[in-house]
């Protein structure tokens, strides 16, 4: 007897206690539209052990303690992540049903071997605390008017009236209405009219311009997420203005030239109509240019647009020139979208646009596609040249673009949002920004009137002999 009894104390000492898996802690159900998401954390696992995988159970009624005996409720087997904590989606669930969840972690001693999920050498741990959660139907709101992605211009100064159909919107939430006029960055919101399942709101005449409007509708769902339409971007209102102009600077020498242009479709897009204040042609008055279908001229100089039969292009500029100050317009004319991108084609060298929008768009929102150019100079004029790089398109205003390495290409200009340098031209970004000088030296150089700027020489970090990116392009003589 005494042998029995020392021989057992002996295996208590040389054995141990048998190790148990620790289970995993802290978990937490979030209820969406027919699923529930789950998260936890993993437990903490002994030296020499690996944790397998996680075991989740499921059931509509609150799972007893203990894994023994409820294989039917496991749901899933999920190996544990290599960064982060765990997480499962559990989809295809029934709406306004409670689901309740556990789970439990599987661990091995490695040196018994591979350690697998439910494998001989791999141990159960008991559950971890319980959660519920209780999937709800979807919320969903659909604009009905006014029509969208397209919808019929409205005119200036009207109010526009937005009709949305909701959707199992709780009863405890409102539908807002979030407005603003093209190029603005913030928006104004309305709490929407409800009528049984139609909610409205309008937006005021006065924030119906040139610009177009823009407009989102926002509520939350049942889980307290946002639920919005469009369910990306903004919906986009074109809007006809009947007051189209700009002021003109009169001058008879090189500083009274501007690049300009008009925003949106015109209605009437002939020279003829859009310089009427000015007509007939006259040379001692006043005098326009182009770069021509073919470029510049084969001295390098522009071309003159005598015949105002002859239209002007969305997003084209012209050169102005004229004896006296006079304000052009007003002519009649639509917004373009704002949801998307206004495009330009782009021909090798130099190009002369216009701003297609009634507002400042940032030049860290234009971007060069189908080309293997680079989009390098950007350039104003107020009567001498300056850089545009870093700064904003303005409206009414024309500018000088070069597309260089020999390509051609489409300029894309996005109103609304920035763009991913890995998309395009971002000034902001290490490969396409003009690389800040060590030290620079501006020289300026002027003959009477005329007067030129653009004349800088130093030392770049990165510069290499002939063009880069450091370097900047003689833009073609006014």
């Amino acid at each position: 007897m005494t042998h029995s009894r020392l021989l057992f104390l002996l295996a208590l000492f040389v054995l141990g206690p048998t190790s148990v898996a620790a289970q995993p802690t802290g978990l937490d159900a979030t209820a969406g539209s027919g699923q529930v998401s789950l998260t936890w954390q993993g437990p903490n696992v002994e030296e020499g052990d690996t944790l397998a995988c996680y075991r989740v159970y499921r059931d509509t009624t609150s799972i007893p303690d203990g894994p023994d005996g409820q294989t039917e409720l496991r749901i899933a087997e999920i190996e544990p992540p290599e960064d982060g904590s765990p997480s499962l989606v559990d989809p295809g669930l029934s709406n306004d049903t409670t689901y309740f969840y556990r789970v439990t972690a599987e661990t091995g001693e490695t040196e018994e071997g591979t350690v697998s999920c439910g494998g001989t050498n791999a141990d159960e741990s008991s559950f971890s605390n319980e959660v519920s959660a209780t999937p709800f139907p979807p919320t969903e709101l659909q604009i009905t008017d006014p029509e969208i992605p397209v919808s019929q211009p409205v005119d200036a100064g009207t109010a526009v009236e937005v009709t949305v159909q909701g959707t199992n919107v709780p009863s405890e939430e409102t539908v807002g209405l979030q407005f603003r006029q093209g190029g603005s960055s913030s928006f104004t919101t309305l709490t929407m009219t409800q009528d049984g399942t139609e909610f409205t709101a309008s937006i005021p005449g006065a924030q119906v311009t040139a610009r177009g409007v823009e407009f989102i509708v926002a509520t939350r769902n049942e889980g307290g997420g946002d639920v919005r339409a469009p369910s990306d971007g903004v919906a986009s209102v074109r809007v006809t203005s009947e007051d189209l102009s700009f002021t003109q600077p009169g001058g008879t020498a090189q500083t009274g030239y501007r690049m300009v242009t008009y925003p949106g479709q015109l209605d009437d897009p002939q020279l003829s109509t859009l310089f009427e204040t000015l007509t007939p042609y006259d040379r001692s008055e006043w005098r326009l240019f182009a770069i021509g279908p073919e470029g510049l001229s084969a001295d390098g100089s522009y071309v003159e647009q005598e015949n105002l039969g002859e239209t002007l292009g969305t997003g084209q500029g012209l050169w102005l020139i004229t004896q006296s100050g006079t304000t052009l317009g007003p002519v009649q004319g639509t917004s373009l979208r704002t949801d998307q991108p206004y495009e330009i084609p782009l021909r090798e060298g130099w190009n002369l646009i216009g701003n297609p929008f009634a507002f400042e768009v940032p030049v860290s929102q234009l971007r060069v596609t189908n080309s293997a150019g680079t989009l390098q100079d950007i350039l104003g004029y107020d009567g001498t040249f300056f850089s545009e790089d870093g700064g904003v398109l303005k409206p009414y205003q024309g500018y000088l673009i070069r597309l260089s390495n020999g390509q051609s290409g489409t300029l894309v200009i996005d109103p609304t949002r920035e763009i991913n340098p890995s998309n395009g031209r971002d000034p902001a970004s290490a490969e396409s920004a003009v690389p800040q000088a060590t030290w620079q030296v501006d020289v300026v150089v002027q003959i009477e009137q005329a007067r030129d700027k653009l004349n800088p020489f130093g030392v770049a970090p990165g510069a290499r002999a002939g063009m880069d990116r450091a370097d900047g392009h003689e833009p073609p003589p006014v």
